[in-house]
């Protein structure tokens, strides 16, 4: 009442000096009260949005990690299933194929020796004929798990090519090497003892294989390798079956 009575007395510019000179101070007391709360205002918003940012880059980056890994997992349990024989549980003819581009393009610069073998089962249809499809699967899986288990190095690779045929490929080794090995699955076969009473040679399951070898060169390829494999074992059927063929392949000319 004192600031409006004093107001009061006086017009114009006078009343409003009077006015400002009783509420300035408090004015400016809550100004600085009000850029006080706006400071720590900002101060706190922008701790939490660093907070924020912080955790969501961590968040972001974390699942980022979780769904490459889930990716990558799922990939390799695709490209196992699609390089498995569904039938014999060995790889397949698509898994075959990649290595042996593989280990053609290792020997090419290393100059080792590769091998390839061409297995065939002997009078595998008659067996189907006399025994039936049921039999003659489980026949195919028993053979191919027993060729399976000749394979003593890392390298070597046994897989089933298609039908009644198998193939093995051999990284650095040579020839006789190869026969070696083609001579442990020809025992392997004779010790497991198949019963075939359907066969020509024998009364179990017997195999032909064909051997190719090179040391692969600019002027040679890998299925020109494969393909030699293939006409030694028609060599090894001419030969009367239950036995091998092999060749090395060169650079004509």
């Amino acid at each position: 009442m004192r600031i409006v009575d004093s107001a009061a007395r006086w017009r114009g510019d006078n009343a409003l000096k009077i006015i400002r000179s009783a509420f300035e101070p408090d004015l400016w007391a809550l100004r600085a009260r009000m850029d006080k709360l706006r400071e720590t205002t900002v101060r706190r918003y922008q701790q939490t949005s660093d907070t924020l940012s912080e955790t969501t880059q961590r968040t972001i980056l974390h699942t980022a990690m979780q769904l490459f890994r889930d990716t990558m997992k799922h990939a390799d349990l695709l490209e196992k299933r699609v390089s498995i024989d569904s039938l014999t549980g060995i790889p397949n003819r698509r898994a075959l194929d990649k290595t042996q581009h593989q280990e053609w393009s290792r020997c090419l610069r290393s100059g080792l020796p590769l091998s390839f073998c061409m297995i065939d089962i002997d009078f595998f249809k008659p067996f189907n004929d006399h025994y039936g499809h049921g039999p003659g699967d489980e026949c195919l899986e028993r053979i191919a798990q027993t060729l399976q288990g000749c394979v003593q190095r890392p390298g070597d690779f046994v897989a089933r090519y298609g039908g009644e045929e198998f193939a093995a490929i051999l990284p650095a080794t040579d020839q006789t090497g190869a026969l070696q090995f083609a001579q442990r699955l020809h025992a392997a076969l004779a010790e497991f003892k198949y019963p075939h009473a359907y066969s020509a040679v024998a009364q179990y399951i017997t195999i032909s294989i064909g051997v190719a070898t090179t040391i692969p060169t600019a002027g040679l390829t890998p299925d020109m390798l494969s393909k030699a494999a293939d006409e030694m074992l028609y060599a090894a059927k001419r030969a009367g079956r239950n036995t091998s063929q092999s060749m090395v392949l060169r650079v004509e000319g």
